[in-house]
């Protein structure tokens, strides 16, 4: 709607809002599950929010879509990161004062598409404010991927458009070669040994080999309880088996009491009078002291059997004390 306005089409504009009228009608359901899942988001404890704090998250994403390196860096910057910082701050500074320099070879599509870029950032920081930067993780802003790389392809084609057209193919293939490079590398970096956050496929795959019949299996975050079963094919069952998404923070995120609400749930998954069950964590437990409850509860009530590292999840197999 943004890009018809700003291209002048008036009419095509109208016929779109009756378009997304009935649009609209079809997605009310929707909409009553999506503020019933913004009021458990925004209910508990809110981190303070900034428009600068909004932005950085956002440029983030930037930097990721056009060239990435690490997704999801660890606490120290790497050398590619650095240098894909610096590229990319230069790359913006230059293409914003050749596009206001020759402005005047800007196509209709390449402002329709700014128009669609600057209204879906405007709607991200409406999220990060209704419900905190927890929500607009890289797979959020991911429906930005493909209007960014289309401007900034269509924005390409504008400012070279004077260069002769064995100069404009050079350039292009020098460019091309470069990000692919990029992709690839952060590619390998995402996925160590080839597998996915979690590793569900191998961590079935252990579980299977090591379970016995009535040693139920818990997960922390309750949503990874989601996944697992895809790989599972096992004799045990999985828990939680509801609730899987009704959790938002209650303190700072990675405190010891963040995910208070979250604990106890998890904790009351386990099933009355189990001996022996599998507990599987994610990098919330990991890296961070937002299971100390959970971990407090398992260290006065079970002993720890069996244990194993996977790629960001770590699987336990516990024992009552009593036993």
């Amino acid at each position: 709607f943004a890009a018809l306005l700003v291209s002048g089409k008036w009419r095509a504009a109208r016929l779109y809002l009756l378009l997304m009228a009935g649009t609209a009608v079809a997605f009310f359901p929707l909409f009553l599950e999506t503020v019933r899942e913004f009021r458990s988001k925004s209910s508990g404890y809110q981190e303070e929010r900034s428009l600068v704090e909004g932005l950085r998250a956002l440029w983030n994403h930037f930097l990721t879509f056009v060239l990435p390196t690490e997704i999801f860096p660890g606490t120290e910057q790497s050398a590619a990161s650095f240098y894909r910082l610096w590229i990319i701050r230069v790359a913006v500074v230059v293409t914003a004062g050749l596009a206001i320099w020759k402005r005047n070879f800007l196509s209709a599509q390449t402002i329709g598409l700014a128009a669609i870029n600057i209204t879906t950032v405007a709607f991200f920081l409406a999220a990060y404010f209704l419900v905190g930067g927890s929500y607009i993780q890289i797979r959020h802003a991911s429906v930005l991927f493909v209007p960014l790389i289309l401007l900034l392809a269509s924005l390409a084609a504008d400012l070279t458009r004077e260069l002769r057209p064995e100069r404009a193919r050079a350039l292009l293939i020098a460019t091309a070669l470069f990000v692919t490079a990029s992709f690839v590398y952060s590619t390998g970096v995402l996925y160590p040994n080839m597998t996915k956050r979690g590793d569900w496929a191998r961590v079935a795959e252990f579980i299977q080999q090591n379970e016995s019949p009535g040693q139920p299996i818990v997960l922390f975050d309750a949503f990874d309880a989601l996944a697992l079963p895809y790989y599972y094919h096992g004799v045990n069952p999985i828990f939680p088996d509801e609730n899987h998404f009704d959790f938002g923070l209650q303190a700072p995120a990675g405190s010891a009491g963040s995910m208070a609400r979250q604990n106890e749930f998890v904790i009351s998954e386990i099933p009355a009078g189990t001996t022996s069950f599998w507990l599987v964590v994610n990098e919330s437990c990991i890296a961070t002291e937002a299971c100390r409850p959970l971990e407090n509860y398992v260290r006065a009530n079970y002993t720890i059997e069996l244990q194993h590292e996977f790629y960001i999840s770590r699987v336990m197999r516990l024992k009552a004390k009593s036993q």
